[in-house]
């Protein structure tokens, strides 16, 4: 080809610098289609970037010249590059321009151009000197020459990881000579980035040598971190916290018995008001990343309590106001960190000594103070709700308190204290809505108040209306609704949007108390469905959608069907927007109607799940961001500032750059999470509608949420392993009630074979469930592999542990109990964390509630593997009783009341099944029946009963009846209407197991006289009174002497009312007790 014209290139270049749009477009274009194209054009940014006098356009060509090299250095299709002659020259050029280069950012430029050619090179046998030369560039006694040595080194490291490996040992010597470089912080803070880089390729089993080495190196990269604090320059700070966020999410031993020092230095600077603001901030972010990743080994070094105590104290700093304020300020990443602490470690260790340390921040004269323990209250309920609930009557009258206190702030943080207790606490917080509701309508009121506090103030309204009595909800409804349709009319977006959140929560909680309000709302709302630009104005477009769903369900489909058609319109408008967050609040808004309308939606399935699918099966795209990509902006030429700096992006048209940007990053982000809504909203969907869905609708369906359990996203595949059992057991209960499947029984080989396609179906997903759990590593997927394999196996009985013919599967069964296994003695994938030395940690003692959830979510996949084994599940309590047991045992009372509740119903559905292990389980229900804390003694109740009934072993069950009686006495005295309940239930299984080992029934029977009826726990009346009605046909002389006492009980229960949530006896029994009651009258 013809040789490029260099006059005119330089030209074009210098033309990129020019304060004129226009010239810098022109320009750009006709570089990229006249020059950039061409291998030549590489040599000649070498040239300009060797020899011309403006560093603006050395820089531009430096950043190019680096890009162009991907594209020009290796040859292709089997021919060798049309560069090959000069590479020899260009890299000896390229060494010596970045010596003598006096400005470090571009320097840095021609170190990148280094490394890309190396990344082709080095790995072909070229360039074999270049190591040599950067480590005696590193060594050198020029000062420059050594910051460029090792800076190179550091992204050839970045570039080759682990292909640098046999080297390790070689960097190693020479770092340790770097690290300490006796004139430049810069060339000691490239070495700590380069060993930093090099650590987050160690493996323990295969690298303990070099993880030997770093550590032997940390005391000295903690003093260059010190040196960098005191030097004030950001971009090293940066750096080189850099270092050590990544250290600890690398291998466990790469940090080893130096992270509780380093866990104290951050503390320390964490602490000093006197660092600067940056330095503090990193070091908290330092401290959450540990809490975050390394959370068993700071639970185990008991820094749960030292890093509360120091996270409150912060937090208590003064900050800017919310709207303005810096989200870095380590005031606001105090409270964070509670946050983070209370849902990774346990209550002992964080919510315990918060609560103490709280009282004189409470009571403070000091408003931060004051606002600070608000906001921790608020902060920390989201990690331990059942902690915080059992303190709930000390919480409310600080809340209530601070709604008044005369100090914004801390009134703003109450209401957001208050907002995130009845997100997480919703019953507890309902019970308090007479002191609590009346304020937050006041609060609307007050003319004085800014624009975010009355924002705060309906997301309150919006938190817990959602959670009280609808028998509650006229009280307030005519007082609430004109103020939060005044909210409505202001002209700030956010706080309509916050109003339009509390008019849906007022809806849902009224009911077909709403309807007063319904058209004028309606009228209202129907303005915001037109908004198309802004992302505020987006925003209360989606949550308007959710509202008007939530009208729906309120008012009822028949009221609510003139709307539907216009509505399901302005939904499918909104998803031309292609805006995340307003789709998914149409998604949400379709998932609402499906619930409200059921088979009635069937007109609108099509498009509905057309769009869903679609928006599931989009393309994400997957970046790999770093300097490189980003743009170059010029803001001074020749040391004169332009008035407008100059954006230059890249130049080059090429397909397999990984150009991008960080809003590209967060679509990916937002792309998920609308995957995760459209995927719960099919669960919705089909589990309102399954009689009206097509065969090949509901078939593509799941074709399409099966690829998805594979997703990058957490998010998204806890999404669809819920999704996927909602739809097996709606499409189960649908054949159910059409006729065309039998009710299931319990145990191995099938009684009751399902029909085909549920068998199909069933193993499909039972299979590729179990494939996830094995290998997950995120709490929140096998949480909900747990529990919708634990509800599923309940409802759909044993046919899941059988193949596509119906045959028994052992390897289903065996992989389930070791499923369940491995998350009861917390050494599931997703539980472990690696020690100091590379070697797995132990479960700890004591579990924060987030992981307690998955321990419960495990009971409730054992409860489900006992519902469909029946008395066969005999032989897996001999293998994972012991598991369950462990719990009966703890020193946290929830883990003794779960444990116990979750073996009996074990007990339950074993019934017979359950006498080998009558001694061993008789021995532990004794021993909680006299347990400290009352939930313990009344699930104990319940079960020892259930044993009593169950066991065949009656003469090992009789020795203990009167042990049993001793401890049952304080549950008959007890106020508490659930253990009394469990108590009486449990008698009248003693009486029906084993009569004759009573010694006095008369006696029992006038305890049980003396307490009833029930009161609360109604499932409790079936055992009693099929126990009455049975010693009445067994012509039992005690209950025929009580007979005037017992009548009156008997009516009273026959008479009770039917409660959707408390039906006082089943058919059966109801009817056998009207027939006993029939013939006392009869025969008196």
């Amino acid at each position: 080809m013809a040789a490029l014209d260099k006059q005119r290139f330089l030209s074009l270049l210098e033309g990129i610098l020019q304060p004129n749009t226009e010239t810098v477009k022109q320009a750009t274009a006709t570089l990229q289609k006249d020059f950039f194209t061409y291998p030549q054009s590489l040599p000649l940014l070498i040239e300009v970037l060797a020899s011309h006098p403006e560093q603006a356009l050395r820089q531009i060509a430096a950043v190019q010249a680096a890009r162009l090299v991907a594209n020009f250095w290796q040859g292709s299709s089997g021919k060798e590059s049309e560069l090959e002659g000069q590479k020899a020259q260009i890299r000896d050029a390229l060494l010596q321009t970045a010596v003598k280069e006096p400005t470090p950012i571009v320097k840095h430029a021609i170190a990148r151009i280094i490394s890309a050619i190396a990344r082709v090179d080095l790995p072909e046998g070229k360039w074999e000197s270049l190591p040599g030369h950067l480590h005696q560039a590193a060594t050198s006694s020029n000062v420059s020459d050594r910051e460029l040595g090792v800076f190179i080194l550091y992204n050839l490291i970045e570039t080759f990881e682990e292909q640098f490996s046999d080297k390790w040992s070689d960097f190693f010597v020479l770092f340790e000579r770097t690290l300490n470089d006796p004139e430049s912080l810069q060339a000691r803070v490239y070495t700590l980035m380069a060993l930093g880089k090099m650590g987050e390729n160690f493996e323990s089993d295969e690298d303990s040598d070099s993880i030997k080495k770093f550590k032997a190196l940390l005391p000295a990269m903690v003093e260059v971190l010190k040196q960098v604090i005191q030097s004030d320059d950001p971009k090293m700070l940066d750096d080189s916290f850099e270092v050590f966020i990544n250290a600890v999410g690398s291998e466990g031993a790469l940090i080893g018995n130096y992270l509780k020092d380093l866990i104290e230095f951050m503390i320390g600077l964490a602490e000093n008001t006197g660092n600067d603001q940056d330095v503090r901030s990193k070091a908290l972010n330092f401290l959450l990343t540990c809490v975050r990743i390394r959370k068993m080994k700071v639970q185990s070094m008991k820094l749960g309590e030292r890093l509360t105590l120091m996270a409150i104290k912060i937090a208590a700093e003064p900050q800017e106001d919310d709207e303005g304020g810096d989200d870095s300020a380590p005031s606001r990443i105090g409270i964070l960190m509670i946050n983070f602490l209370a849902e990774a470690l346990p209550p002992s260790q964080v919510v315990v000594p918060l609560m103490k340390a709280l009282g004189p921040y409470i009571s403070s004269q000091n408003s931060n103070e004051r606002r600070a323990a608000l906001l921790a209250i608020g902060s920390c309920v989201e990690g331990a709700p059942d902690f915080v609930a059992t303190q709930i009557e000390q919480v409310i009258p600080v809340i209530h308190n601070a709604l008044t206190d005369h100090d914004v702030q801390v009134r703003k943080a109450a209401l957001h204290a208050l907002a995130n207790l009845a997100d997480e606490l919703g019953d507890e917080i309902a019970q308090f809505h007479a002191q609590i509701v009346p304020i937050l309508i006041q609060m609307l009121d007050v003319q004085g108040d800014s624009i975010d506090i009355k924002r705060a103030c309906c997301y309150a309204i919006d938190a817990v209306l959602g959670e009280v009595d609808s028998k509650e909800m006229p009280t307030y409804l005519n007082s609430i609704m004109p103020r939060l349709s005044a909210m409505f009319t202001q002209d700030d977006i956010p706080l309509k949007t916050a109003a339009v959140g509390a008019i849906a929560s007022t809806a849902r909680g009224s009911g077909e108390k709403f309807v007063p309000y319904f058209s004028e709302t309606m009228q209202a709302l129907s303005s915001c469905l037109t908004i198309s630009d802004g992302e505020d104005e987006l925003s209360l477009r989606s949550v308007t959608l959710d509202c008007m769903g939530a009208i729906a369900e309120a008012v009822g489909p028949t009221a609510f069907t003139p709307y539907v058609q216009d509505l399901m319109h302005a939904a499918q408008a909104s998803l031309e927007l292609d805006h995340t967050r307003l789709k998914e609040g149409v998604f949400s808004f379709w998932a609402i109607l499906a619930r409200v309308y059921k088979n009635e939606f069937k007109p609108f399935l099509t498009p509905v799940l057309s769009a869903l699918l679609e928006s599931i099966i989009q393309a994400e795209a997957e970046l790999d961001l770093d300097d490189d990509d980003a743009p170059l902006v010029v803001s001074e030429i020749g040391g004169t500032k332009l008035d407008t700096p100059v954006v230059i992006t890249d130049m080059i048209e090429d397909d397999e750059s990984d150009d991008g940007n960080w809003e590209d990053l967060a679509a990916v982000t937002a792309v998920s999470l609308e995957k995760e809504v459209a995927i719960d909203a099919i669960g919705e969907i089909i589990s309102h509608c399954t009689e009206s869905l097509d065969q090949a609708e509901f078939q593509k369906t799941i074709d399409v949420l099966i690829e998805r359990l594979s997703h990058m996203y957490e998010g998204v595949r806890r999404a669809t392993i819920d999704t996927l059992w909602r739809a097996y057991a709606a499409f189960w209960s649908a054949q159910t009630k059409a006729g065309i499947n039998q009710r299931w029984e319990a145990g191995l080989p099938l009684k009751v074979q399902p029909t085909a396609d549920l068998q199909k179906f069933g193993n499909l997903i039972m299979t590729r469930t179990l494939a996830v759990c094995l290998q997950e590593t995120e709490r929140e997927v096998v949480t909900a592999v747990a529990h919708n394999l634990g509800e599923t196996l309940k409802v759909c009985g044993p046919s899941l542990f059988t193949n596509e013919k119906g045959e028994v599967d052992e390897v289903l069964i065996t992989e389930t109990m070791t499923q369940i296994s491995l998350i009861l003695s917390k050494k599931h994938l997703c539980q472990l964390e690696m020690d100091d030395d590379g070697e797995l940690l132990e479960g700890l003692e004591e579990s924060s509630e987030y992981d307690w959830v998955l321990i419960e979510s495990a009971f409730d996949w054992l409860q489900g593997l006992a519902a469909a084994l029946g008395p066969s599940f005999t032989a897996a309590w001999s293998k994972i009783g012991g598991e369950v047991l462990k719990y009966a045992s703890s020193t946290e009372a929830i883990e003794r009341s779960h444990a116990i509740g979750v073996t009996a119903d074990c007990i339950r559905y074993m019934q017979g099944g359950v006498t080998p292990h009558t001694s061993a389980l008789m021995q532990v229900m004794l021993r909680r029946l006299g347990d400290e804390n009352f939930e313990v003694k009344s699930n104990a109740a319940y079960g020892t009963g259930l044993l009593c009934f169950y066991s065949e072993d009656k003469a090992e069950i009789a020795k203990h009846y009167n042990a049993i009686f001793e401890r049952l006495e304080v549950l008959f005295g007890t106020q508490k209407h659930r253990g009394r309940d469990n108590a009486c239930g449990c008698v009248a299984r003693m009486i029906m197991g084993n009569i004759h080992a009573i010694s006095d029934l008369g006696q029992a029977l006038d305890v049980l006289a003396g307490v009833l009826p029930l009161e609360e726990d109604y499932e409790e009346n079936e055992p009693i009174y099929t126990m009455f009605v049975q010693l009445y046909k067994d012509q039992n002389q005690a209950v025929h002497a009580r007979t005037d006492r017992l009548l009156p009980l008997f009516e009273k229960v026959l008479t009770t009312p039917y409660d959707e949530f408390k039906n006082p006896l089943l058919d059966g029994t109801r009817t056998q007790l009207q027939e006993l009651v029939n013939y006392i009258h009869q025969n008196k």
